[in-house]
């Protein structure tokens, strides 16, 4: 898992590790309750979150308060990657940060995971929530007797609702990756499997356990070197074939002998403390040094060496140490350091953060995804009201938009229209569309739906689906409708799902009904004389990983340029090279049809970065969305095709 979050292409099944840990800690807590004997509910319930409690908190409650205070130097407390790496630490600390988390993977204007300094805390409260249900279960439907009859009770329950949840999951994914990733309910079966293992035979598949064993430590090794895109089979494979390792293992076996040795045992001691630190050091150098195979080692010894101090200094002791004479004493210890730490997490968050921050930030107009929310001015009047003009959410489906009140400069007499559709980047690039009404072109009319696909046909499983086909299928009908001969239609999209690493068959597929999409609406507008820009593809600058102000030069990147990864020129047009071909294709058949090309604006010199050469920002955010200084810098570009649309002859038929 570690590897993994170094590099994705390193171990690239690896964050099947969270799968991994999920069964063992299922066994382990379910281990740690068999055959201790209990005064009642209550009694256990107290034994049990007591020891959860001394488990958990100390060396989580460090972790993020030093992790905050630390990153308070590097990341600018200004930015919304700063306030949702510290509402996620103070989630943490109460077992919910999965549920924020998965409110930031569906909101358009989410901060990046790989930024986000708490990020792996949500298994951590996956595994709380499973502690708050956990206790009841085993007690009302199986232990609180311990008998035969009752033991056979929890194991079908156990079973019955690990079923469910292996359903749910394989329901989920298929809808919605992050809700079966970041949710409880979803994950329930994982931990489930662990629970049952605890509680399988003793002999259970001990006849050719070697056999067993091997097999499913291949399977573990094969799901490990599998692509993402297979997650969903990958994950059933580890949990089962984990389970089946915990039950089969031997102690003469060569793989317990390895797991047993000195050093796995050693790593063992301080993986919660590891788990805890190894994040947040990558997260750390993420905005500052970057991660490089001449940081990894420095990085890995400073990891491990908190983890090792932690476990020392913090998690033993306080583990081993007798807090309060009464159970109930030491869980309200706990939760009120907890609260303690969310007090200082929020204090840094409203303004001290502010004081301690040691860099400088990006120099720009308007930053941040949520920047896309601001309305256009002309001569100091708002002509452009983003709310009444953009689809936000599969909640407003159903909205009706007004051209009226989308249009910059309103709409000029015998001059053509210029309607703009498009997903987020058709809002981003606003400051580019007043060159039209500038240079008395025409009118232009801007509007927009977050994750919309650049065509009708194309396949969207966003978070914003229903949206998309709300948008296809009624809004834009209604608003080219009311375009006439000398119209233009200007269709502005991030293509960047268009144009993978390696061009598939998969992909192939998916520009071929781009391909068929666009020749179906250019023959349809040529027939009432409208024209169509379409923008290209633009660089890839959301595989940077960073936003504008960790792509400044600070003093911190240590001499290194910026933590970003950034691609050539060269490495840009050929990753781009079949799509725009496709374009091209459709441009060759259809006289109507046009492309803009920002490449030359957005991508000026040899490699594809944030600025310019003259330290201009080009971009907005992690998510590549161009800059209000790019759309300025743009308006000749845009100009020149949208002068040679307009002049272009119309139909005479």
């Amino acid at each position: 898992m570690i590897a993994n979050h170094f590099n994705h292409s390193l171990l690239l099944g690896g964050f099947l590790g969270v799968d991994i840990f999920f069964v063992i800690s299922g066994y382990v807590i379910t281990r740690s309750l068999i055959g201790r004997e209990y005064r009642g509910l209550g009694d256990m319930l107290a034994h049990f979150y007591a020891r959860r409690v001394k488990r958990i908190l100390p060396a989580l409650i460090a972790c993020v308060v030093i992790t905050a205070i630390v990153g308070s130097l590097f990341v600018n407390p200004a930015s919304p990657d700063y306030r949702t790496s510290l509402t996620t630490g103070l989630f943490s600390l109460f077992g919910l940060s999965n549920l924020y988390l998965f409110k930031q993977a569906v909101d358009y204007f989410g901060s990046s995971a790989t930024l986000n300094l708490f990020t792996h805390t949500w298994s951590l409260a996956v595994e709380e929530q499973f502690y708050v249900l956990f206790p009841a279960l085993f007690w009302y439907f199986g232990f609180g007797t311990l008998k035969t009859t009752s033991r056979n009770k929890f194991i079908f329950v156990m079973s019955l609702l690990s079923a469910l949840s292996l359903a749910l999951f394989v329901g989920m994914h298929l809808l919605s990756v992050s809700r079966a990733y970041y949710m409880f309910p979803p994950r329930f079966w994982e931990l489930g499997i662990g629970c049952l293992v605890a509680l399988a035979p003793a002999n259970a598949l001990t006849r050719h356990g070697s056999t067993w064993s091997w097999s499913a430590t291949g399977v573990l090794l094969i799901a490990l070197a599998l692509p993402p895109e297979l997650q969903l089979y990958t994950t059933i494979a580890a949990v089962i074939a984990s389970g089946v390792l915990i039950m089969t293992l031997q102690q003469k076996h060569p793989i317990y002998r390895l797991l047993a040795s000195r050093l796995m045992v050693s790593i063992g001691l301080i993986s919660y403390s590891l788990y805890l630190w190894h994040w947040s050091i990558l997260a750390l150098s993420r905005w500052t040094i970057g991660i490089h195979l001449w940081s990894a080692p420095i990085q890995l010894l400073t990891m491990f060496g908190l983890a090792a101090l932690s476990y020392v200094l913090i998690e033993r002791p306080l583990r081993q140490a007798n807090w309060s004479r009464f159970r109930l004493g030491t869980i309200a210890y706990g939760l009120a350091a907890a609260t303690c730490a969310a007090v200082l997490v929020l204090m840094l968050r409203s303004g001290v953060g502010e004081k301690l921050y040691t860099g400088a930030p990006a120099d720009m107009a308007a930053k941040g995804a949520e920047s896309l929310f601001d309305g256009k001015r002309l001569s100091g009047i708002v002509q452009w009201r983003a709310r009444d003009c953009i689809l936000s959410s599969d909640m407003e489906v159903g909205k009706k938009i007004d051209l009226n009140h989308c249009t910059l400069g309103g709409q000029l007499p015998n001059a053509p229209r210029f309607l703009v559709i498009g997903n987020s980047y058709s809002a981003a690039e606003l400051e580019m569309y007043g060159a039209v009404p500038d240079a008395a072109l025409g009118s232009i009319s801007v509007t927009s739906t977050w994750g919309a696909s650049a065509t009708p046909s194309l396949e969207n499983k966003s978070a914003w689906s229903k949206a998309n086909t709300y948008y296809w299928n009624e809004v834009i009908p209604l608003l080219v409708a009311q375009l006439k001969e000398g119209d233009v239609l200007v269709m502005i999209n991030d293509l960047s799902d268009l144009a993978p690493v390696t061009n598939t068959r998969s992909n192939q597929e998916k520009l071929d009904t781009l391909k068929g999409d666009l020749t179906h609406l250019a023959e349809s507008l040529d027939a009432k004389g409208v024209k169509i820009i379409f923008q290209a593809g633009t660089p890839f600058l959301r595989d940077a990983q960073c936003p504008p102000d960790a792509a400044l030069n600070q003093w911190f990147n240590f001499g290194q340029n910026t933590p970003c990864s950034y691609h050539t020129r060269t490495y840009t047009i050929s990753r781009l090279a079949a799509l725009n071909d496709t374009l091209i294709q459709v441009q060759r058949e259809n006289a109507n049809f046009f492309i803009l090309d920002l490449m030359p604006v957005l991508c000026p010199e040899d490699i594809c970065r944030f600025q310019d050469r003259n330290g201009v920002f080009l971009y907005r955010d992690i998510f590549s969305h161009p800059s209000l200084e790019a759309g300025a810098l743009s308006h000749s570009a845009f100009l020149a095709v949208a002068k040679r649309a307009t002049a272009a002859p119309v139909p005479t038929s």
